[in-house]
């Protein structure tokens, strides 16, 4: 079976970009890294990706008219010089040239969607690829769920494929906080708190301001507390002015942007790790905490309930309520949970039972096979 992959991005640190490598990577490993072509709109691809890697293109560094006017002519060309079984339409954005190509080329096509690109407004003729798809693939039932409310898109049509954790990271048993992280970050006897997340104007919905928030009346009973956000973007002011206004700056600290390889000392830094989110198509990071064996506390309102399986594996808040989210905190420092949701190994055995990359690869399996019959 030969795939080609047409994806916006497949170099950034973002979810859908992990999500894209891993999907490459199972692949790879099912059919040959030599039955995969990849063109990406945007990135720049060095020696190391090439080896392991088949790029038929890689776009510009930005998204000019030319360089969509480029992709869009090497995706034809490709298409038109090989036989290829399937596209793998990784975001919509990039449906309505997976349509042209099976219209003029007969080759069937998958749409991968994930969260907030499915949720939004189409414009029409990205609808027309959507729609058109042969089968969509999504990451949670929540998304699932919206695609049918919002664009009117059987359920039947959308199969779901989770996320898995990062092959190539090491996610460890539990461990001690790194010395190193507490020396520099001065934290001897604090409890702390752990956001993942891009700090950005447009992803407010993760609901790091609202953890914020619910700082004091949090400090009121575990006044020994360090709010850790990892990550970088321009709503960094914002919460730091929230954070000032509320009287807690001092309790809340800032790393900026943290390469995948030491994240896992951050979540073995952290006693809890908090997203109370309400558009997260599913939250990866909420796996890597959990693999590390740490509590997750999250919003009940979007993706994540499926990344917790359904409070199976973390405790569930309306991302609205700065009462619950501040009493989630309380509860899960003063042990006042279910033990389970608070024990480290069980949370890494469960999660890896179910989102381990070998799981992964059996459901992007069993996906294909169904799909070729």
């Amino acid at each position: 079976m030969k795939f080609l992959i047409i994806t916006t991005s497949f170099f950034g640190i973002g979810g859908i970009e992990r999500y894209v490598r891993d999907l490459v990577q199972a692949l790879g490993e099912l059919y040959g890294t030599e039955n995969i072509d990849i063109l990406s709109l945007l990135g720049k691809c060095n020696g190391s990706c090439r080896k392991h890697y088949h790029f038929i293109d890689v776009g510009g560094t930005s998204l000019t008219p030319l360089v969509k006017a480029k992709f869009i002519k090497n995706c034809l060309l490709i298409a038109y010089k090989n036989n290829y079984d399937i596209i793998l339409c990784c975001h919509i954005s990039l449906s309505p040239i997976a349509y042209f190509i099976k219209k003029i080329f007969g080759i069937r096509y998958i749409t991968f969607t994930y969260g907030i690109d499915a949720w939004k407004n189409l414009f029409h003729h990205q609808k027309i690829g959507l729609k058109n798809a042969d089968l969509i693939v999504t990451i949670s039932k929540f998304t699932q769920r919206m695609l049918y409310e919002k664009h009117d898109i059987k359920l039947s049509k959308v199969k779901i494929v989770s996320p898995s954790l990062n092959p190539m990271c090491s996610w460890n048993v539990y461990q001690e906080k790194p010395k190193v992280l507490v020396k520099k970050y001065k934290l001897n006897d604090f409890k702390v708190l752990l956001t993942v997340a891009r700090l950005v104007s447009t992803e407010k919905y993760k609901g790091y301001d609202k953890v914020i928030s619910a700082l004091p009346k949090v400090i009121k009973k575990v006044p020994n507390i360090k709010y850790i956000l990892v990550g970088r973007g321009n709503d960094i002011p914002r919460i730091k002015k929230l954070a000032k206004k509320l009287g807690v700056e001092k309790y809340v600290i800032f790393t900026g942007f943290v390469p995948d390889e030491d994240l896992v000392d951050y979540y073995n830094l952290c006693d809890v790790f908090i997203m109370p989110s309400k558009k997260e198509g599913f939250g990866i990071v909420f796996l890597e905490a959990l693999a590390c064996g740490k509590p997750v506390i999250c919003g009940n309102k979007d993706g994540s309930v499926d990344a917790v399986l359904n409070g199976k594996l973390g405790i569930l808040v309306d991302p609205d309520s700065i009462d619950q989210i501040a009493e989630a905190i309380i509860n899960v420092l003063q042990g006042n949970v279910p033990d389970n949701l608070i024990d480290p190994e069980y949370l890494r055995k469960i999660v890896l039972e179910h989102y381990g990359f070998d799981k992964f690869t059996k459901r992007v399996k069993d996906l294909l096979n169904r799909f070729v019959k």
